[in-house]
């Protein structure tokens, strides 16, 4: 069959897309975030694991902690330099799940220490003065 310019010319319509409303936009900004969760999650439970494994005394190879340190291993690999969910493995969740049950491990044998209490609190008030840093020289 031969294509005339006519026939191209009457089944070529251009859609006009309107501008995004803004409750439009706010849902995609939402969506977006929502994609981010799981990596969220997961370098949080790195950071968690990461500040067990800082008090852990040194040079102690106990099992909890020899499973600790696979687990952060395996989740650093399986986020790697992801931005969003979908970048992702599809392996991590499993991995994320054997992470909390490490991480659950760990809390029994660190229950209400006042060490690891006083190291977190540290960590999050260095965390939240890197925030307000990064956002000062953003604006």
């Amino acid at each position: 069959e031969k294509v005339s310019a006519k026939d191209i010319q009457l089944n070529h319509t251009t859609e006009f897309q309107p501008p995004l409303a803004k409750s439009e936009k706010n849902t995609r900004v939402q969506l977006e975030r929502a994609t981010d969760e799981r990596i969220k999650e997961i370098r949080d439970k790195i950071i968690q694991a990461k500040a067990y494994l800082n008090l852990a005394l040194p040079g102690n190879n106990s099992q909890i902690v020899k499973e600790l340190r696979v687990r952060t291993k395996e989740l650093e690999r399986a986020v790697g330099d992801a931005t969003k969910d979908k970048h992702l493995s599809k392996s991590s969740p499993q991995r994320l799940k054997a992470m909390e049950l490490a991480l659950y491990k760990v809390s029994r044998v660190f229950h209400n220490c006042p060490a690891m209490a006083t190291k977190l609190h540290a960590m999050t008030y260095k965390t939240e003065e890197q925030a307000r840093a990064q956002k000062k020289q953003a604006a």
